[in-house]
């Protein structure tokens, strides 16, 4: 899965989808809500809980979602 630097849409709509659900569209991170309101929608990171830099993997249980300031503060660190 190639991955452009600064996006996450490698990831398959329907992974991202289920993800987003998992976690009722809520940063895994700091709990800001992802869905965006009146209609427009906030920019929502599919992230690594452990980067697989780290040894993590692409399973969906490995993948969690996030807000843009905290998946570009977490970078490439594990979880916090």
């Amino acid at each position: 899965m190639e991955k452009t630097p600064g996006h996450d849409r490698a990831f398959p709509a329907a992974v991202r989808h289920r993800v987003l659900e998992r976690q009722d569209y809520r940063c895994y991170y700091c709990g800001a809500n992802l869905r965006g309101s009146k209609g427009r929608k906030r920019l929502a990171h599919i992230d690594h809980r452990t980067p697989p830099d780290h040894g993590g993997s692409n399973d969906e249980e490995n993948l969690v979602a996030a807000c843009q300031t905290c998946n570009v503060r977490k970078s490439n660190r594990t979880v916090w």
